[in-house]
């Protein structure tokens, strides 16, 4: 027998049932309309965030404060106080800059306009955080859009200030010097690295410039202030910022109410300023990675050796700031504050640093997205006392391009020396491009 019709139904239902069984779903409706407003009444607050803990635990918190020795947190339980060597992340890393933006050594990308460039400081107009000026020894370069990174050709230029025009011509330079919307740049006529020719001086206008890279640093130059630092910040514009701490501004001033909910953001590269912090709406900050010496990023780490081996065409490059083919550190939409770019065949060993024996390590790998459903590999990770000791203490199945990152959660039992390795299958190493996603040592 088929089921009654809708009209059927009612049909055979009695009009005082009909009218009870209305009215029940009338009931239903209204208690279903109150329960969702109930429910958005207490939905989290967009300040709160997954704080996420070296033990596994994690919950939804509100940052308070950060500094070296710890922070403090508010979740639904009250105050939290976490340990230094506790934390792991909070939030989430934010999309990559579209626009104009700084990039510092520390590994700090700042959103914003240039104002300024000199031999001694470098100024830039935040929408954020306002005007910052910081000093030239700080700065590892500026671009128009996040696609107009300068490409240094010869590593001979490193100590050359580079310009990358909108034409694509990159000038070498011993100066720049920007003020009032124009470069007034001490340019070298030839782009032969070789070349003895003398520099002129040249107006370029500012729109014409499509990223700046600064001279290269000294090898080494940055290992102290990355030991301070606390964690990276980052916030809804795109910046990540390394900060040594994060503490609340304090009571609103008379000029400017409006901002007392502010917090002060205390960068790990140096201000050109007496004052050491940068106030910062505190609903901006979308998230931090702890890092320092418990919780140090691989990127910040110098290889003890890296090569990749190509089965056709030139070798690859390894990249700490971009993916290989240059974009912002991200898979699958999931972007990350540090990474490591590597192409199969790839080998990369790091001696740790004394005292930093690592009991472990945290990374998510993928095949990088411009391979598209291309691209097949294989992940090992090595550990031990030395290179003669390394075993493997790590081995992937086939990680296939499309499919989302692979966690990794390894086990290093002290280890003093280390290896991330990327192999080929057998259907060769074209497109074998992977991504390592915030990979660090605990």
């Amino acid at each position: 027998m088929k089921p009654p019709g809708r009209h059927e139904r009612f049909a055979h239902t009695p009009w005082p049932a009909a009218v009870a069984k209305a009215a029940l779903v009338g009931l239903a409706v209204v208690l279903a309309m109150h329960a969702s407003g109930a429910a958005a009444d207490e939905a989290p607050s967009p300040r709160t965030g997954r704080l996420e803990l070296l033990s596994g635990s994690s919950q939804q918190a509100e940052l308070v404060s950060l500094t070296s020795d710890g922070s403090t947190w508010r979740s639904a339980e009250g105050i939290v106080q976490v340990a230094a060597d506790s934390l792991l992340s909070w939030g989430q890393c934010p999309a990559a800059v579209i626009g104009p933006s700084l990039r510092l050594r520390d590994g700090s990308v700042l959103a914003g306009d240039l104002v300024a460039w000199s031999d001694t400081a470098v100024v830039l107009e935040s929408p954020l955080l306002g005007r910052v000026r910081l000093p030239l020894a700080a700065v590892e370069g500026w671009q128009a859009s996040a696609a107009s990174s300068a490409r240094v050709p010869a590593a001979v230029d490193a100590a050359w200030l580079h310009l990358q025009l909108t034409n694509g011509d990159i000038l070498r330079s011993r100066s720049v010097v920007i003020r009032a919307g124009s470069a007034v740049a001490s340019v070298a006529v030839s782009n032969d690295p070789d070349s003895r020719a003398a520099a002129v001086t040249a107006a370029i206008p500012l729109h014409r410039v499509q990223a700046i890279t600064a001279p290269s640093a000294p090898p080494g130059s940055l290992d102290e202030q990355r030991s301070h630092t606390a964690a990276i910040v980052g916030l809804q514009d795109g910046s990540r910022l390394a900060v040594e701490s994060l503490q609340p501004a304090g009571a609103p001033q008379a000029a400017s109410p409006s901002r007392h909910d502010d917090i002060l953001l205390r960068p790990a590269a140096p201000l050109d300023r007496p004052d050491p912090s940068i106030r910062c709406p505190r609903d901006a900050v979308t998230g931090l990675l702890a890092t320092g010496r418990q919780r140090m990023p691989l990127a910040w780490m110098v290889p003890a050796n890296a090569e990749q081996t190509p089965l056709f065409g030139p070798a690859w490059p390894i990249t700490t700031r971009t993916t290989l083919t240059g974009q912002p550190v991200a898979a699958r939409g999931r972007p990350a504050f540090t990474g490591l770019g590597l192409h199969a065949a790839a080998r990369v060993a790091y001696w740790l640093p004394a005292g930093l024996a690592a009991e472990g390590l945290r990374a998510a790998v993928a095949v990088d997205d411009s391979a598209g459903q291309g691209g097949s590999v294989v992940i090992r990770i090595r550990g031990g006392a030395s290179p003669q000791a390394a075993r493997t203490v790590f081995q992937s199945g086939i990680l296939r391009g499309g499919e989302p990152p692979l966690e990794i959660a390894v086990d290093l039992a002290q280890a003093r020396w280390l290896e991330l390795v990327v192999e080929p299958t057998d259907d060769g190493d074209v497109l074998d491009r992977t991504i390592w996603l915030e990979p660090r040592l605990l």
